[in-house]
């Protein structure tokens, strides 16, 4: 018998607008929030643009990367995954929130293996996984509690309806 899918990750190009719709269905629901987000903060003069890694109330951040806008190599912070990503994957209630999981969430094994934890657990997750192809993020996407939701310009405001009705099911 199939698993029930109390898992909803959203998928697509880049800037398409994924984070956006999930923030956009978080304000619609009146429910505890836990887990992370990540977010690009402002490039400096140099090109250097850090990525932040918080808490779903968003009380605690730590820059998790850096990429930058010359050839420089991206720059990875795994003890941040470590320390605070793990953090906020521990004391979970309500809607787990994971936005993004991509290349950079994937760089630690302790990180990887807690989110397979809270997969396997029975609270309810609403992501971002990257549309990437990676070990970690394949099997995101084709764990048994997981349901995948391709996000595309022309479908983004039906999809927004579609994700809003499936949330407010799993909670």
């Amino acid at each position: 018998m199939a698993e029930e899918k109390i898992h909803i990750f959203l998928t697509g190009d880049r800037r398409v607008g994924k984070s956006f719709l999930l923030q956009r269905v978080l304000s619609e629901i009146d429910v505890p929030l836990s887990g992370f987000t990540t977010s690009w903060g402002e490039a400096d003069l140099d090109g250097t643009t850090p990525l932040i890694l918080s808490n779903a109330s968003g009380t605690k951040k730590a820059v998790a990367a850096y990429r930058y806008t010359d050839d420089r190599p991206r720059k990875v912070f795994e003890d941040v995954f470590e320390t605070l990503g793990i953090e906020c994957l521990r004391e979970l209630e309500g809607l787990v929130i994971m936005d993004e999981l991509g290349r950079f969430e994937a760089s630690t094994e302790a990180f990887r293996t807690r989110v397979f934890e809270v997969l396997e657990s029975d609270l309810p997750v609403f992501g971002v996984v990257r549309d990437m192809e990676l070990p970690f993020l394949d099997a995101v996407r084709n764990h048994p509690k997981t349901e995948v939701i391709r996000i595309t310009e022309e479908n983004r405001e039906e999809m927004y309806h579609t994700v809003l009705e499936k949330i407010k099911e799993i909670l």
